[in-house]
């Protein structure tokens, strides 16, 4: 009896909508799409090449109101088993077909195990803004470009609207601002900044970013006014701000003077000797010395203190001076 080759089965394409989703529907109707073509196709390899060696599982079914991290995830791990199965079930059909067609049996091959698909890294989400400050506003933008460096969003209207779902306090009237940007009926569009990323950037500094931000942490730097008031880590993180919204960094020389000069005087004075002693010492590691030239001196104050009031304590039984 001759044996008759089923049609070749294709996977199926994601066809994604609806970016935020809360029910996630088009992605659990992809999945089960999925699910159906892998089971015949697992079938089929059964037949073909029983030692095809694939085990990648099917992910869950997504769950309601996940985080929209989560369902850009769920959707490469399903693209996945569609890459890595479909080249082992493709290649033992058609060494069957071509069986077939020369009258031989079918050839049983052992393909090379599919590579392991590199997982995405953990990255902590960006912290919440809320419209405080424009430092605030510019570590905000930072901390979100960076997560989408490590963990790519399927499109920009996506990554848009991931970040303003994270504004909030004084924000939040301008966040929902900006989601009803997104209620239009077509052919009508939402305004470039709702769908660009660097158009959304331009729009956000403008609102949350002072524009003379840079000329005056600069002009605060340069005429001393950050000055060391209690610990020198306070100092570092205050002065740190200044130069970041300033756009420089401690290899400027007049930069880096500034620093110094800030310093508490003990502080700047007991520094003066590892710093000659490695005169081409980093900025970050001048800021790290000054650090733990403060702490030594901080442990060692109550010691001088305590030794200052124990000499100052009168012994008993000393008779005073007297004057005739």
């Amino acid at each position: 009896m001759a044996f008759a080759l089923p049609t070749l089965a294709i996977p199926p394409i994601a066809h994604i909508t609806t970016p935020i989703d809360p029910d996630w529907q088009e992605l659990n109707q992809f999945r089960g799409a999925v699910e159906t073509w892998m089971n015949t196709t697992l079938t089929h390899l059964a037949v073909y090449n029983p030692n095809h060696g694939w085990n990648l599982a099917l992910p869950p079914v997504n769950v309601h109101n996940s985080t929209q991290p989560n369902q850009v995830q769920r959707l490469g791990e399903l693209h996945d088993i569609n890459i890595t199965l479909f080249p082992i079930y493709a290649q033992a059909y058609a060494q069957v077909a071509a069986a077939i067609m020369g009258g031989a049996a079918a050839p049983q091959v052992n393909p090379a195990q599919p590579p392991a698909q590199p997982r995405p890294p953990k990255v902590k989400l960006p912290e919440g803004f809320n419209g405080k400050s424009a430092a605030k506003a510019q570590h905000f933008i930072r901390e979100c470009e960076n997560y989408a460096q490590i963990t790519p969003f399927i499109d920009a209207v996506t990554q848009i609207r991931w970040a303003l779902q994270m504004l909030e306090g004084d924000t939040a009237h301008w966040r929902d601002e900006m989601l009803d940007g997104y209620d239009v009926v077509a052919p009508a569009a939402p305004p470039p900044h709702l769908i660009d990323w660097d158009d959304f950037m331009m729009v956000f500094e403008a609102r949350w970013m002072d524009p003379h931000e840079a000329d005056k942490a600069l002009d605060k730097i340069m005429r001393g006014l950050i000055i060391q008031k209690t610990s020198v880590k306070i100092y570092n993180n205050q002065f740190n701000e200044a130069m970041g919204l300033a756009g420089l960094t401690g290899a400027n020389t007049a930069i880096d003077h500034a620093y110094v000069i800030g310093l508490k005087g003990p502080v700047h004075q007991a520094a003066i000797a590892p710093q000659m002693a490695a005169p081409n010492m980093t900025f970050t590691k001048k800021q790290a010395l000054m650090v733990r030239i403060d702490e030594m001196l901080m442990q060692t104050q109550p010691q001088t203190q305590n030794t200052r009031n124990t000499n100052a304590t009168p012994q008993q039984g000393h008779a005073q001076s007297t004057f005739p």
